[in-house]
């Protein structure tokens, strides 16, 4: 079995060369080849397309922003080889919503290893903002959400607080903690506006502080707004938010278990004509601003195969004394580690 790991050294709080030295260490299903690389943003593209083909399976270890990042080549590909993700991230929605998240809390590698052995496979939706403005066609593939209002510009105001600290490795839960003065940021602004973005959504007129557009129901770095959604129905929901505060309450009661009360709509594509501006992001990312007369699409991209994680206890077990008999054999021949 081939495998190649794409490893963001930088999500989160840095782990990545922590976890290359691990993957070094650490004793696969025999036989497999594994690939260590440390993503590039400015060559992701000709890393992906040159090391993804023909693989078994593709690791992405990052964040939400990393696994979109990758999964928007991977889509590209003739075929697409089954995904699995270590969540290195701040949010982490993308490996919460499929198991991944749980799996690598309570496993470690353990749980990329029997998922290995076991090798169940499933679908996962790829969705597509197209966004027609003047005469450019823009496209964005998501897998958690994409969001139009005041994420956007949270998440903008996040970016730039997170760059500024970027010099110092600082913890994961410090680093979390800066979407509070990010959040508090917007709500100061959110009350100076004199109106909020107007849009056409499926040629009815609304209006609107936060349009959301979700796959699999987690949002914000674990809040569960829709608790039956699901990411292999070529289905999506659609939230809106009049104002901050509810935004913001439906956030909160996600996080804390209870199901929120909010108006959503499920379909399998929206249409969407800006009637005035407002920030965007998607999938945790800042991604602009759209401009009065913009016509979007949310529609499906692609499917693509998703290595189902194993959850099982029992399994962790299973695989413990497994490594415990590969310690004792030879040593095997370390992974290609490529920047």
């Amino acid at each position: 079995m081939d495998c190649v790991f794409f490893i963001n050294p930088k999500s989160g709080a840095g782990h990545g060369y922590e976890l290359a030295r691990e993957l070094d260490d650490f004793f696969f299903p025999s036989p497999i080849f594994k690939q260590v690389v440390f993503t590039d943003i400015n060559r992701l593209s000709s890393q992906v397309f040159s090391l993804c083909n023909d693989k078994d399976l593709v690791v992405v270890c990052g964040g939400d922003g990393t696994v979109n990042a990758v999964v928007s080549e991977l889509v590209h590909m003739d075929k697409v080889p089954p995904l699995a993700i270590i969540p290195l991230g701040t949010g982490n929605d993308i490996a919460r919503g499929t198991g991944w998240l749980k799996s690598w809390e309570d496993f470690g590698l353990l749980g990329i290893s029997h998922a290995l052995r076991q090798k169940r496979v499933e679908d996962l939706d790829i969705w597509a903002v197209t966004i027609a403005e003047q005469k450019n066609i823009n496209s964005y593939a998501f897998l958690a959400y994409a969001g139009f209002g005041y994420d956007g510009l949270v998440c903008q105001a996040f970016s730039r607080l997170n760059s500024k600290l970027s010099r110092w490795k600082i913890p994961l839960f410090l680093k979390q903690s800066l979407y509070i003065p990010a959040g508090l940021l917007i709500f100061y602004k959110s009350l100076a506006l004199s109106e909020k973005p107007k849009c056409s959504l499926n040629e009815c007129l609304i209006q609107f502080g936060q349009l959301l557009f979700l796959n699999f129901g987690f949002y914000a770095g674990g809040s569960r707004l829709v608790k039956d959604s699901s990411y292999k129905d070529g289905i999506i929901e659609c939230l809106s938010f009049d104002n901050y505060l509810s935004y913001l309450n439906a956030i909160f009661q996600g996080k804390i278990g209870r199901k929120p009360k909010i108006n959503f709509k499920k379909g399998g594509h929206f249409s969407i004509h800006m009637v005035s501006s407002c920030h965007f992001q998607i999938d945790g990312e800042p991604s602009g601003i759209l401009e009065k007369g913009t016509l979007l699409r949310i529609e499906p991209l692609r499917v693509i195969p998703l290595l189902r994680p194993i959850l099982d206890p029992i399994a962790k077990e299973c695989e413990k004394e497994i490594q415990k008999q590969k310690a004792l054999e030879p040593s095997a021949a370390t992974p290609a580690i490529t920047s």
